[in-house]
């Protein structure tokens, strides 16, 4: 899983060379020194770029989403360094090529929802280490539109909230049980029921 966020190797080496996979030991990258990335400060940029452009506030999207890249890319950076483990120079992507990319898609994009699905890729990609708000985006959004869809052939309903701990329901009276199987949407949950397939 890289050294960020699990503190894990430093990937140097070819895509075509499988030595890299397996099992990491003790002595190698940052010894499993990492973090679970709760909430990353970029987090937040990433969040006002969605609220530009779904609810209109104040701000320009593409700005937030630019810092959003532009911090996610420099907390991996610093942390790896801060574990002692940092790329060759050679080895580094250009990270204005990369900006570049994300600049020309979002700038192809006619639509808010074009462009919402540029900015949920990104997002989804500095997530990672973060699944639960992965999950939170996508029920948010439904994006991005395109990623990989289920293997099962017919996986039903796409799971819009999880059921209550049975703790919660044998303790509490007033809590009432969720239907298993239903869609069950959280009170925010606004989008229609077959947004996901």
């Amino acid at each position: 899983y890289g050294v960020y966020p699990s503190g894990g190797r430093l990937d140097t080496v070819s895509l075509s060379n499988s030595k890299f996979l397996g099992l990491g030991q003790q002595g190698q990258g940052a010894d499993g020194a990492g973090i679970h990335p709760i909430w990353m400060a970029f987090y937040t940029d990433f969040l006002k770029a969605e609220a530009a452009l779904t609810l209109g506030i104040g701000g320009d999207a593409k700005q937030y989403l630019d810092a959003g890249i532009a911090n996610s890319v420099k907390r991996v950076k610093s942390f790896a360094a801060s574990k002692g483990q940092t790329l060759a120079a050679a080895l580094q992507p250009s990270e204005s090529t990369y900006m570049t990319a994300v600049t020309n898609l979002y700038t192809a994009a006619t639509t808010d929802d074009a462009k919402l699905n540029v900015f949920a890729k990104e997002y989804l990609i500095a997530l990672w280490g973060n699944g639960i708000e992965a999950y939170n985006m996508y029920r948010r959004t439904g994006k991005p539109g395109d990623i990989q869809p289920m293997r099962a052939p017919s996986p039903g309903a796409f799971v819009r909230s999880f059921l209550y701990p049975a703790d919660n329901i044998g303790l509490n009276s007033s809590a009432k049980p969720k239907t298993p199987g239903a869609i069950n949407k959280v009170f925010w949950d606004n989008n229609p029921d077959s947004m996901f397939k």
